[in-house]
């Protein structure tokens, strides 16, 4: 007769993670969170999956020198694990512990079909939960770049100029390596995350959307990264306007204000809410940067001209959207 005993199963997946640099110290620690009913896990590699550039779940990029030794300070992490705890139980053969997964032969059609079921919800929660921790990631550490792949790849050659009949080269331009600079989370920020998953806390919605245009930016998506932008600025304005409301307004009222657009928004509703220094600033940011900004938006939205996208531009307002957000954050 099989052997067999009730088994507590839960999920493992593997997520790729793009520009997640952290200190060296945080290899192999876990975030633990509820999520959707369930209990997650998200855990870094440890030092013993640690490689180069190309073998690896990451490897360490950084060391300061004490006593001629070299200390190591910081590490690319290239994926994480993620756990999904959802009280599954199966009573099941002893014998699929000494067995490769999917052990068909030791498994009745009924139990397989069950497992599949929950592999399926185990993973849709996983995926969901991992993008839910990138977002907390990049909050706490203010850094948008975390989970996403950044540019796309640069010419893998120099740029050469060729005489058009004959295709011989008579020119090659110099080869150009960018190198972008990140800080690695910390342990503060790493505690940080955890404290703000135990409290199923959300992003704001414009750190969202403004996230999205820093990347959007550094992905040449000019026209993308400018929408994204007015529509962060103009959600951060609004929300403390819809807050001040009394709450005994007229429902028409509060419709009409809730309908206003963005430029009434900056110009006469969100003003008033500002008082002394900050009144000051963002009348200088509005007037400047704030009026460009929702004028490209408005030209590419409601005129279908572009000219105003530009990397110099987006990389203009991406810096007004962070003062507004810093002159206003006592407001939301």
């Amino acid at each position: 007769m099989t052997e067999t005993r009730e088994m507590r199963l839960e999920s493992w997946d593997r997520f790729g993670t793009p520009n997640l640099d952290i200190e060296y110290g945080l290899l192999g620690q876990s975030h633990v969170f509820p999520y959707r009913g369930a209990t997650i896990r998200v855990s870094l590699p440890g030092l013993d999956r640690m490689g180069d550039e190309s073998i690896g779940a990451g490897y360490v990029h950084s060391w300061r020198t004490e006593d001629e030794n070299r200390i190591p300070q910081a590490a690319f992490v290239f994926e994480v694990d993620v756990c999904v705890q959802r009280g599954h139980c199966m009573t099941l053969p002893v014998e699929v512990l000494n067995r490769h997964p999917n052990a068909i032969d030791l498994i009745e059609a009924g139990d397989q079909t069950r497992l599949n079921a929950f592999v399926a919800e185990a993973n849709s929660i996983a995926s969901n939960a991992f993008e839910y921790w990138l977002s907390i990631m990049r909050w706490e550490s203010g850094d948008y770049q975390i989970g996403r792949p950044g540019r796309p790849d640069a010419s893998k050659w120099s740029t050469y100029l060729r005489e058009c009949e004959s295709l011989t080269r008579v020119w090659s331009g110099p080869h150009t390596i960018a190198v972008y600079r990140s800080d690695a989370v910390t342990k503060d920020m790493w505690q940080a995350v955890q404290a703000a998953l135990e409290r199923s806390f959300e992003v704001p919605i414009h750190l969202k959307f403004f996230d999205d245009a820093q990347e959007s930016c550094g992905r040449y998506e000019f026209r993308r990264s400018i929408l994204e932008l007015a529509i962060a600025c103009e959600v951060f304005m609004r929300t403390p306007v819809l807050q001040k409301l009394p709450s005994e307004l007229n429902p028409d009222v509060r419709m009409l204000v809730e309908e206003v657009n963005a430029n009434q928004l900056r110009q006469k509703f969100y003003p008033r809410l500002l008082t002394g220094d900050a009144a000051k600033k963002f009348k200088a940011l509005n007037e400047k940067d704030l009026k460009s900004l929702f004028d490209a938006r408005n030209k590419i939205m409601h005129m279908a001209q572009e000219d105003r996208a530009t990397e110099e531009n987006c990389v203009r307002f991406i810096k007004a959207a962070a003062v507004l957000f810093e002159i206003g954050g006592t407001l939301v």
